[in-house]
């Protein structure tokens, strides 16, 4: 769905934001569900305030969820829902910079849900401290929260919840500041602004998106070097145009999951069945790597299409393609 009024990406050093980090029931905001919100509020470098809260969902946490963050069903079932907790979380947090790692996917959850809950808008600018680590570390091929925090001497471990997470990225991003002022490494001009919620995608049912030319690209780090593997029929998009975006973006295309995939993509549908226990041999074997360690992540095609971003280029509608083959 597009993020009309969705805030920017930024790279800057900042002294005041809330950290932010959600536990959720999967990665995609349409079907799945906030379990757990942590976040500390920074003024002048310093915390000044904190927010922990678990939500009930309203039905069974997966257990591949519970196997990587320990949150059951019996921690949450006393827990109030979301509706109960969002407007009050949101006015605590306010319309200030958010800071998070990855925090574009736990904003893209807050963004639908205050919009179906609230009927508002999250706008707020944000800071992701993955984006960051690869801006400053491009010759690392994992930048993720529990690397970060065992490069920098942080901690030996990643909790995987959220109030804990949170301080583990505040710590992450003070070091990365320092480095870059000991080391005199300058910020992205315009602080690297990139707002990727403002473009429409979809116009309607009708509508198949394609990618940009492939002259039109440049390699992005959340692609680069990655291996994606699909499965299942795509709604918005065919498979040859999809993994053609991924290797314009520099990505690697994989036919089956193995220990070198970082996303399995799976169209809606199969998405859907999954959550009612429905999965497909893929996916069993992308959740028993999961366990293992390995780094990958079971996504839907939307996210992918908000990884995307814009990458993807608006096809003509069908009624429009028949109008063109008539001129």
């Amino acid at each position: 769905m597009p993020r009309e009024h969705k805030g920017a990406s930024i790279l800057a050093g900042r002294n005041d934001y809330v950290a932010l980090d959600l536990e959720t029931t999967g990665y995609d905001p349409r079907w799945d569900d906030i379990i757990e919100i942590g976040a500390i509020k920074v003024q002048n470098g310093q915390p000044i305030d904190r927010y922990e809260q678990l939500i009930n969902p309203g039905r069974h946490i997966p257990d591949i969820i519970t196997e990587i963050n320990g949150i059951n069903d019996d921690m949450v079932k006393n827990a109030p829902a979301l509706a109960d907790v969002l407007p009050g979380f949101l006015d605590w947090m306010g319309d200030g910079l958010i800071l998070g790692h990855n925090v574009n996917f736990d904003i893209n959850f807050l963004y639908d849900n205050a919009e179906t809950i609230c009927s508002k808008h999250v706008g707020n600018d944000f800071i992701d401290t993955l984006r960051l680590a690869r801006y400053l570390y491009p010759e690392e091929r994992h930048n993720r929260l529990r690397d970060l925090i065992v490069r920098f001497d942080i901690a030996e471990n990643q909790k995987h919840r959220a109030l804990a997470d949170v301080e583990q990225t505040i710590a992450c991003y003070r070091w990365m500041l320092r480095h870059m002022d000991e080391d005199g490494i300058p910020f992205p001009s315009g602080d690297g602004r990139r707002r990727g919620g403002a473009s429409p995608l979809f116009r309607g049912d009708d509508q198949l998106l394609q990618v940009a030319p492939q002259d039109e690209i440049t390699p992005d780090p959340a692609f680069e070097g990655l291996t994606f593997v699909f499965t299942g029929a795509l709604r918005k998009m065919t498979r040859a145009n999809a993994q053609q975006a991924v290797t314009n973006l520099g990505g690697v295309n994989g036919k089956t999951v193995t220990k070198t995939t970082n996303y399995l993509v799976t169209g809606s549908t199969d998405y859907c069945a999954s959550l009612k226990g429905a999965k497909s041999s893929k996916w069993v074997k992308a959740e028993k790597l999961q366990l293992a360690g390995q780094d990958i992540s079971i996504i839907s095609e939307d996210v992918f299409y908000d990884m995307l971003g814009d990458v993807i280029a608006q096809a003509p509608t069908a009624t429009e393609a028949k109008r063109e083959r008539r001129n």
